[in-house]
């Protein structure tokens, strides 16, 4: 990023202040002039920013990732041959409120481990991804003594643009085998 004139660190300072004053007047907070900030404070609010995008990766991942899960149990239960038999829309509305929504993530992992043959290093990343969501989404502090274990994917700094290339690089690769696994069951018939 290049202001005329100015370096990247102040193109990106200065990008980064007119941001913090836009969510100032958004929260109606009551802060002096933000162009005196330290480089510092200029510091720790990039790494606040990035760790909230890294968060937002990972969180929307993991979504997709729980979606395709749940095709998969749908299509496990209710493969397409038997919704033409009568009241199947009622039974199948019945399984997702009452069954599939009250499974939590770990429940729905270890089910398709038991009804595919999707290998284990596969079922082990997404417990993965599943431990690193966890952490992004109910961590709201950087105290815990364990945060740089736990921020961790594939023994990297989920921070580094090689870690979450490789992040992104794996949650497409199980998307497509649950995919796979979804196609497979709904061809299935009980």
């Amino acid at each position: 990023m290049e202001i005329k004139g100015k370096s990247n660190a102040a193109a990106c300072k200065e990008v980064l202040i007119s941001e913090l004053e836009e969510i100032i007047k958004l929260t109606d907070l009551n802060v002096d002039d933000l162009t005196e900030i330290s480089e510092l404070e200029f510091k720790v609010c990039y790494a606040i920013k990035l760790f909230n995008a890294v968060r937002l990766i990972v969180i929307e991942n993991h979504l997709k990732i729980e979606s395709w899960l749940d095709a998969c149990i749908s299509k496990y239960f209710f493969p397409p041959s038997t919704m033409g038999i009568h009241n199947s829309n009622q039974k199948y509305s019945t399984f997702i409120d009452n069954i599939l929504m009250k499974m939590n993530f770990s429940q729905k992992v270890s089910f398709i481990e038991k009804i595919s043959d999707i290998p284990k290093k596969n079922i082990n990343q997404i417990r993965k991804i599943n431990d690193l969501r966890n952490y992004l989404a109910h961590s709201f502090s950087t105290e815990h003594e364990d945060r740089y274990k736990r921020l961790r994917y594939e023994g990297k700094l989920i921070g580094q643009i090689d870690t979450l290339k490789k992040f992104l690089i794996d949650s497409e690769k199980i998307w497509r085998l649950l995919k796979n696994l979804r196609d497979e069951l709904k061809k299935s018939k009980l």
